[in-house]
């Protein structure tokens, strides 16, 4: 969505640490400073949560199980 610039001599970092804040440039669409964002694909995803227990060495069943509680 932004470009962030990376400060390869370190300038950036010197003056963070003069101002005590972070100075972090971002560049949005045509490469505008702070300008509205790429447009990106964004996936949103709605719905009760799914609670997978933690196992080692799942069956294929297992897995079956929850990739269908995921699709329904």
């Amino acid at each position: 969505m932004y470009t962030v610039v990376v400060d390869p001599l370190g300038v950036l970092e010197k003056l963070s640490h003069m101002l005590g804040a972070s100075l972090t440039p971002f560049f949005g669409r045509w490469m505008w400073f702070l300008g509205p964002p790429r447009r990106t694909p964004i996936s949103v995803v709605f719905g009760e949560p799914i609670v997978c227990p933690k196992v080692e060495e799942p069956t294929k069943e297992m897995i079956v199980e929850y990739h269908q509680k995921m699709l329904d």
